[in-house]
């Protein structure tokens, strides 16, 4: 158990804090609730959200808005990246979770990211759904298991 705020802001601080400054990006936390806890393993969850957050900058222009937003449904704990990168080409968007996929728009990496991440959300009961629109950016949702005493 721990909290999701906490470790997001770690994880942008610690890690792509220079990324952010010097791509001039506009970073946006949106929370309805501050003491959000999931039940899940804390190293598993910060892979997933290294791979999105680093996918969010990478492909976002310098100047653009990352918005991440939190909030807690009946069952799970909702994390949302959006970005206002260049996008997944239709074509692309059906394949992106298959492992060793890079689709056209790809920058760099292996093509296992978002394989891996959705093994891993699988691996905890949650859940992952990339909606993109070429030219206009991505948002990738993930559902947790909400913490419960």
């Amino acid at each position: 158990m721990f909290f999701l705020v906490r470790l997001i802001c770690d994880i942008l601080l610690k890690l792509y804090y220079n990324d952010i400054l010097l791509k001039h990006l506009v970073f946006e936390l949106l929370l309805s609730s501050d003491s959000l806890r999931v039940h899940a393993d804390m190293g598993k969850i910060q892979q997933v959200l290294y791979n999105l957050l680093d996918n969010a900058i990478k492909y976002s222009a310098p100047g653009g808005r990352i918005t991440v937003k939190l909030w807690k449904g009946q069952y799970k704990a909702f994390i949302e990246i959006i970005d206002q990168g260049r996008g997944i080409p239709p074509e692309d968007l059906e394949n992106v979770k298959t492992k060793f996929y890079k689709g056209s728009n790809s920058v760099r990496g292996s093509g296992i990211g978002l394989a891996l991440v959705d093994s891993i959300m699988t691996a905890l009961d949650g859940t992952m759904d990339i909606k993109s629109t070429l030219g206009r950016g991505t948002v990738v949702t993930l559902g947790l298991p909400i913490y419960k005493r």
